[in-house]
């Protein structure tokens, strides 16, 4: 059975998303084992709505983000995903309404400073997003 047909056998059509109905993470994400070009699987997760973007659209560098347009994390429709980096990912759930600002957890580790470092980085975001909304709204 090709890859395809495996990944096809665990879709749900439900109006215009395709919703996966396979393993999903604590965040609705769909998962998917891959085999590798020795027959075996990896035991390495594989996001569902990455390998259907693949599969319809080629291969693509994987460092980009694959973004859903829909904002349903168990979507696959390869109509209703796209291609993004951090930043238009992170643009495209604030402007969406979706952010919510993490809880700063106790202070002492380095884990929490990455954290509050990357919290401060998308708190600049917001504010480069806020003065680009207003300038927009100006002209």
């Amino acid at each position: 059975m090709t890859l395809q047909e495996r990944f096809i056998k665990k879709i749900k059509y439900k109006n215009d998303c395709w919703l996966w109905s396979g393993v999903k993470d604590r965040n609705g994400y769909g998962c998917f084992y891959v085999k590798e070009q020795n027959g075996k699987y990896t035991h390495k997760r594989k996001y569902a709505h990455r390998i259907s973007y693949e599969i319809y659209n080629g291969e693509f560098d994987k460092n980009m983000f694959v973004c859903h347009t829909c904002d349903t994390p168990s979507c696959v429709n390869p109509k209703h995903l796209f291609l993004g980096t951090p930043r238009d990912n992170f643009q495209d759930m604030f402007k969406k309404g979706r952010w919510k600002k993490p809880p700063v957890p106790n202070k002492g580790t380095s884990i929490i400073l990455r954290m509050k470092n990357r919290i401060k980085e998308l708190e600049n975001i917001i504010i480069e997003l806020k003065k680009e909304k207003k300038c927009l709204q100006e002209h």
